[in-house]
């Protein structure tokens, strides 16, 4: 999931602005995509080629690694990029897109800062930005600002940062969140350095041939895919995630299979049709991402309750291998009494008893108390 969309990112971030689709309006295939999961699932390997690739190539331009609200903004202004082409009416095309791949997001997005949301809301829908600061006598405007990021980060950092009513917000519903708790199992000797550097070469050579001048047009719907698209529309778009959180989401879910046919399309060839095939390959990615989404609102709790519950069990084998008999509820109370405010024990021990990590036997010596056995695979 993590190296796919890491692929799809690679590819709409070398678009820039110069591939595009109208329906009502215009639309660029610039994504917002952050990948979730635990701590060594593989967030940064997938991040990393994508960054290197990106800044290999003089045509793009790539955010530094630590921003502020106002180094991006300078960097936004900065890497204005001109096309030019006599062929066509008008001759010169001019944006403003930057690229950025950050590895741990809560490096750019410390805290929820309403302004700084709105301005990466609407830089993400290509409208015209303009700033004025005090004490430096400096105007900003940029015409056409674009951002592509391409992010990683855990459920707990993620949650730290998004407060409830954030996920009602315009950036939520711009974000396409990619999760996944599967780790990579690789040899720790694993390369074929000169496989590597081969393949590693050939997607750099088709990445430069895309982020090329000469790469530049509009996507053209050819009528098979157009009638899929509206099909699934009236349809209801389903399936659509359900969970509250990402009511705001759903309200986006449209433009971005539009983006993501044009990436489809892309990655196919370079004829600027999106075919009926493009918009299938697009839908299986946008179904398969959302079918996981809500999953991170499970492992938010993971460093909560979850957390404890593993602590606690790992205490229960630590003194019933020490001792060799039942460890007494008094003491797992005095262990949890530590970790979580004395309200939250007893739902501590009854959702370890439930989850079956442990085996209870009623105490002889005092019948208002419990004993506790670890089950050690799956046995008591």
């Amino acid at each position: 999931m993590f190296r796919r969309w890491a692929g799809i990112s690679a590819i709409a971030g070398a678009l820039q602005q110069k591939v595009w689709s109208y329906t009502s309006d215009f639309i660029y295939p610039n994504l917002y995509v952050v990948l979730v999961g635990p701590s060594g699932v593989g967030k940064t390997r997938a991040i990393k080629p994508v960054a290197k690739m990106w800044r290999e190539i003089d045509a793009l331009s790539v955010s530094p690694n630590s921003l502020t609200k106002a180094s991006l903004i300078d960097s936004l202004a900065e890497c204005r990029r001109d096309i030019v082409n006599h062929a066509r009416t008008p001759p010169l095309t001019q944006f403003n897109s930057l690229l950025c791949p950050i590895t741990e997001l809560d490096v750019l997005l410390k805290s929820y800062d309403t302004e700084f949301m709105s301005v990466l809301t609407d830089i993400y829908d290509v409208v015209p930005y303009e700033e004025r600061r005090r004490g430096k006598d400096l105007h900003i405007k940029i015409d056409r600002p674009q951002l592509n990021i391409l992010g990683g980060t855990t459920p707990a950092a993620l949650f730290r940062f998004m407060p409830d009513e954030g996920w009602e917000m315009g950036f939520a519903s711009r974000t396409i969140l990619i999760f996944s708790e599967e780790a990579s199992q690789q040899p720790i000797f694993s390369g074929n350095i000169q496989g590597s550097e081969r393949l590693y070469e050939r997607l750099l050579h088709d990445l430069k041939l895309i982020s090329a001048d000469a790469f530049f047009g509009q996507m053209v719907w050819d009528s098979k895919a157009i009638d899929r698209l509206e099909d699934w529309k009236r349809s209801g778009s389903r399936p659509e995630p359900t969970h509250p959180k990402l009511v705001s989401y759903n309200s986006r879910r449209v433009a971005h299979l539009l983006k993501l046919s044009m990436i489809a399309s892309v990655s196919r060839g370079s004829d600027f049709k999106i075919t009926e095939g493009d918009y299938e390959v697009a839908l299986g990615w946008l179904i398969e991402a959302e079918m996981y989404m809500e999953d991170i609102f499970v492992a938010k709790t993971s460093g909560g309750d979850t957390k404890h519950i593993d602590d606690c069990v790992h205490f229960i084998i630590g003194l019933w291998r020490k001792d060799q008999r039942p460890v007494p509820e008094q003491r797992v109370q005095r262990f949890l009494g530590q970790k979580v405010l004395s309200i939250h024990i007893r739902f501590v021990i009854d959702a370890m008893i439930a989850s079956g990590r442990v085996q209870v036997r009623p105490d002889p010596k005092n019948p208002e108390y419990r004993l506790f056995l670890p089950k050690l695979n799956g046995k008591a």
